[in-house]
């Protein structure tokens, strides 16, 4: 490129133009600046360390990624046998209620096992359950049954509830009133009663009770010398 100077004379009205090249800018300074990085990536990329260092590297993220995958394969084994072993052992609490539950019911298991268990630690004889469940009608079930729950004389001093006439007296144990009510009910329902004379029944039960605890007293007082 060239640089074109106008110039006038003073004894002559005539111009020259001069042409003129730019100065040059050197760039031999900025090479010699870079020579030094360009001979260390030159060096760093002839070091016969560098490819086994990369090497080394790749085999080591390679290395990583496989232990997390075993890693994430053994958690899954774990979960997967602790599933496993919780629905076992529901399996087998579901049978042994589903024993506990068969026994409690079938009266030849009484007659090898004196004692019927009602529930926590009341226990009555199984003759007595026997009677309760063989029979039909639900009045007497409760009767029978609650006569070996608490007690023949013990229930006779009982009331379903306080009224005026019998402030004194003590009221039927709640839990033992909920472990007959349970009995109760599947004794209506192995009589395959429908579902409105059931709920008649289980609303009569304190009727029952209250006929129970009337009849324990003419016994006791039949009883007595």
């Amino acid at each position: 490129m060239c640089i074109v100077t106008r110039t006038t004379t003073n004894d002559s009205n005539v111009s020259f133009y001069i042409y003129q090249n730019p100065p040059t800018i050197s760039t031999e300074k900025d090479k010699n600046l870079n020579r030094p990085i360009l001979a260390k990536i030159s060096k760093v990329d002839s070091n016969p360390l560098v490819p086994r260092l990369l090497e080394d590297n790749r085999m080591k993220e390679e290395e990583i990624v496989k232990l997390k995958r075993q890693n994430q394969k053994f958690r899954l084994k774990i979960a997967f046998h602790q599933q496993q072993q919780h629905q076992q052992q529901q399996q087998q609490h579901q049978q042994q209620q589903q024993q506990q539950q068969h026994d409690r019911y079938n009266p030849y298991y009484y007659l090898e096992n004196d004692m019927f268990h009602v529930g926590d630690d009341i226990y009555i004889p199984s003759s007595e359950s026997r009677n309760a469940f063989d029979g039909t009608e639900p009045s007497k079930f409760i009767k029978i049954m609650s006569h070996a729950i608490w007690g023949l004389e013990a229930i006779s001093k009982l009331v379903v509830w306080k009224q005026k006439n019998t402030a004194d007296r003590e009221e039927l144990d709640a839990r033992k009133l909920e472990l007959l009510s349970i009995h109760y009910r599947h004794f209506l329902k192995e009589r395959n009663y429908s579902k409105g004379v059931i709920d008649l029944h289980l609303r009569a039960m304190n009727k029952y009770l209250d006929r129970a605890i009337q009849s324990s007293k003419k016994t006791v007082r039949r009883l007595q010398p």
